[in-house]
């Protein structure tokens, strides 16, 4: 198993060339909580005295000290006065700062983010020390009103960005799995480095859902809850929410009727549930139409809990964990198309980048309109539109899925060349097989290539 470091190396060197520069830096990294940014950071300072803190449990009144087991010559120093107080400890020798979780903070604490603006214009610039912030969101949106973002982005040095591993990164992980264990495991972690170091304590995928989700003591199964009861006064309300997504309700109107709540109720709740970073809304394929966001559990553990385990309490509660983990394997072909999707997105960004696709076709994402007719995947340029169908069953890709994709290609891009494409877990017909050999426009792609 890889270290983070060597999974984000260029971050890494961007890192340490900054620390070597002589004078105050301000260094903000910012990414989806779980990717790795605390593991990373102390594997990358390891060979440096620093103070890497958790902001939250810095004393706000400044009676206690926190500060102190870091900085035993500022014990003296009072709350109002640490920041200064620090530049004046490094303004020869060098320190280095970091600051987690920092955006909760300042929510709570606006005097903190106070100071220490003033002390990043008036007293950090005659320093020798690296102050790094660090950001962590749960989602796009939750990322987009980071209170943080806009002064600090300005006056940093250095900005990088984390996200989840890809596929192929995360197997690195999981490469003691069976190929098939595999992906559901990728599944399950969405790729964020703290859930990939979990699942990789298992042998087998049979083995993590019997520990961790079957199981009434399962430390995964337990954390939605756990997150929820930690943040919100109703904690049930917005699990009825989490789990009319988790079930299929994408649509404001959908998930109000199937969680019982009056619509304006159930604005409020998405709303706060937005802010969280625990849901996330998206946008159809270049539509920017508000009829057709539509809104996705974002953690994928929160995902899983809720798309089987709410169902599953009676059985868990009564030790009958192995009938548990026999409706969950059967249901897990259904749950898996959305993550299917996004490896095949994967393998089309690749065949873009080695040249195989044109490079100035866009990021690919799925379509919809308002009937929800779905095209998984599309992308295009000016000339050009590619589109995928993303089919993981125990049937093989047939005729009747091409026409489909073709079908729905007509509704968008109508005078663009196409280019088609239909990944399949088990393969395709002979008819489909036939078929494509003598077209040009259409490929078929299994798990392991091009068929």
């Amino acid at each position: 198993m890889k270290e983070i470091t060597s999974l984000f190396e260029e971050e890494r060197q961007l890192l340490l060339q900054a620390l070597s520069e002589p004078g105050f830096s301000l260094i903000q990294l910012s990414g989806k909580v779980g990717v790795g940014i605390p593991d990373f950071l102390r594997q990358s300072l390891s060979a440096y005295e620093a103070a890497i803190l958790n902001m939250q449990q810095l004393p706000l009144s400044g009676q206690q000290k926190y500060w102190a087991y870091y900085f035993p010559e500022l014990e003296n120093s009072e709350f109002a006065d640490f920041f200064k107080d620090l530049a004046g400890l490094y303004k020869e020798k060098q320190g280095i700062l970091v600051l987690l979780n920092y955006q909760n903070l300042i929510k709570s604490c606006p005097k903190l983010e106070q100071l220490i603006r003033k002390s990043i214009r008036e007293d950090f610039k005659e320093s020798n020390l690296k102050l790094i912030i660090v950001e962590e969101y749960g989602s796009e949106q939750a990322r987009e009103k980071s209170l943080a973002r806009g002064f600090y982005k300005q006056m940093a040095g250095l900005s990088l960005g984390f996200y989840p591993l890809n596929y192929l990164e995360s197997m690195q992980f999981l490469a003691h799995w069976p190929a098939e264990d595999r992906l559901y495991g990728y599944s399950i972690s969405g790729g964020y480095y703290d859930y990939l170091l979990k699942l990789a304590k298992y042998q087998n995928l049979d083995e993590l859902l019997l520990e961790e989700f079957c199981s009434p003591n399962g430390e995964l199964q337990s954390l939605p809850e756990r997150v929820l009861a930690s943040k919100l006064r109703e904690p049930a309300l917005y699990q009825m929410e989490l789990q009319a997504m988790a079930e299929g309700a994408k649509r404001q109107k959908e998930i109000a009727e199937a969680a019982a709540l009056p619509p304006s109720s159930a604005a409020n709740y998405l709303r706060v549930l937005l802010e969280l970073g625990l849901i996330e809304k998206r946008q159809a394929y270049r539509n920017n139409n508000p009829r057709l966001i539509r809104y996705f559990i974002a953690d994928p553990v929160f995902r899983f809990v809720f798309y089987f385990l709410y169902k599953l309490d009676p059985l868990r509660q009564r030790g009958l964990l192995d009938e548990c983990l026999e409706i969950i394997k059967d249901k897990l072909d259904d749950y898996f198309h959305q993550d299917f999707i996004e490896i095949a997105r994967e393998y089309l960004l690749n065949l873009r980048e080695q040249g195989e696709l044109p490079n100035d076709i866009d990021d690919f994402a799925p379509w919809w309109n308002e009937p929800d007719q779905q095209i998984d995947l599309l992308g295009s340029n000016a000339d050009t539109a590619v589109l995928a169908a993303c089919k993981w069953s125990a049937e093989k890709a047939s005729m009747a899925d091409f026409e489909e994709l073709k079908e729905r290609g007509r509704l968008t891009q109508r005078r663009k060349h196409k280019l088609y494409l239909i990944f399949s877990k088990s393969g395709f017909s002979q008819e489909l097989l036939e078929f494509a050999e003598g077209t040009a426009d259409l490929y078929l792609v299994s798990l392991f290539g091009e068929a």
